[in-house]
């Protein structure tokens, strides 16, 4: 008990330095980008890559981009700095946090069983700290669901953290200049590099989860727990919360 103890402690200051702002700070197109995970971080910083980072290796190269999105390096600033640029466009880019969770069921847990993999080891670790089976492959999307709520977001992987720890929030508001929803991507991104006078934007759908795009059906309880535990993001965020009507169409 109290070697898991001390390993909970040591894990608990790694989780706490990684809620951290960390915004991309594109000088070449005088944009300041929050990117949050499971919410088309791919295909934004391969936009980046390919139209405004100089010397990023292999940035001409689709399959490179599609292998190494985020392991090249980007311009970042503190948050604190970031926001008092002059100049600069700001926006992040938000997902129905219902969406996003279901997102990253079917990425994390379902691609991995299908494909043979071994449970995601950012997953595994809360097996081992805790003494009990949180994470598996086996496992629903309600008992997801039920793990990740209990789980707060200084302790959570980054890919089910709430995403209103990626972003500036003050007063009560997500401080961007713009915020754009995923559900209208491809329009937004389009009128916001059009806006700006950037390079047109070229969606590339990177990382998909593997949707079907077929209607999920998700009991009215479990949508409430999701709701529970991600109450900030759709107040800030502007998604409305209707448990009444289980059936949701994965973007």
């Amino acid at each position: 008990m109290k070697k898991r103890i001390e390993t909970f402690i040591t894990y608990a200051k790694r989780w706490r330095r990684a809620v951290s702002l960390t915004p991309v700070v594109i000088e070449k197109m005088r944009i300041v980008y929050y990117p949050i995970p499971k919410i088309a971080s791919s295909s934004i910083k391969s936009y980046f890559l390919t139209h405004a980072i100089t010397g990023a290796k292999g940035a001409e190269s689709e399959n490179h981009i599609h292998n190494n999105v985020h392991q090249d390096s980007y311009p970042t600033l503190p948050v604190s700095k970031a926001r008092r640029l002059v100049g600069y466009t700001s926006f992040v880019v938000v997902r129905h946090p219902i969406e996003r969770i279901w997102s990253c069921y079917k990425d994390k847990i379902v691609r991995y069983k299908k494909n043979g993999m071994p449970l995601r080891p950012a997953f595994e670790r809360y097996n081992i700290i805790f003494g009990k089976q949180f994470f598996d492959l086996e496992m629903s999307f309600e008992a997801f669901v039920h793990s990740v709520s209990r789980i707060p977001d200084w302790a959570s992987d980054q890919h089910f953290r709430s995403q209103h720890c990626y972003v500036n929030v003050q007063k009560g508001k997500i401080a961007v200049d713009r915020i754009v929803r995923l559900e209208n991507l491809d329009s937004e991104m389009r009128d916001l590099t059009k806006q700006l006078g950037l390079p047109p934007w070229d969606l590339r759908k990177l990382n998909e989860s593997g949707s079907s795009h077929q209607p999920m059906e998700i009991a009215a309880n479990i949508k409430d727990k999701i709701y529970q535990r991600y109450r900030r993001d759709f107040e800030l965020c502007g998604y409305s919360y209707e448990p009444s009507s289980p059936t949701m169409q994965p973007q």
